[in-house]
């Protein structure tokens, strides 16, 4: 997942964004034989940050940042058994979490839905 925005008001020395999404994950199933089946849906959750940045003259800054990829699923209960390998294949998130913080410290946090 991709976050953009702008922070202003800036005021520190440093600062960091960090982002928390939670979403729905659509999971597909690979049996032994490498067949593909449908799997049970299952809620997952992604971050990202940036590192602690100078904090520019003028209090604002235009960010982007990319989450980290969902952590692996366990076998079950998204599929039939533990023989089976899920595959995450779409993930439609709902909403996300943002943290800034300014030397250190958390200044402002804010959640917001999630568009497409």
């Amino acid at each position: 997942m991709v976050c953009s925005g702008k922070v202003a008001g800036l005021g520190g020395t440093t600062f960091e964004i960090t982002v928390e999404a939670t979403g729905i994950a659509s999971v597909v199933c690979i049996n032994p034989a490498g067949n593909r089946a449908p799997g049970q849906d299952t809620e997952v959750t992604v971050s990202g940050t940036t590192t602690p940045l100078p904090t520019p003259r003028n209090g604002q800054f235009v960010f982007s940042l990319t989450s980290d990829d969902p952590e692996p699923l366990p076998p079950t209960p998204t599929c039939p058994n533990a023989q089976w390998t899920p595959d995450i294949v779409d993930v439609t998130f709902t909403e996300a979490t943002l943290t800034l913080l300014e030397d250190g410290m958390v200044s402002d946090v804010v959640t917001v839905p999630v568009s497409s």
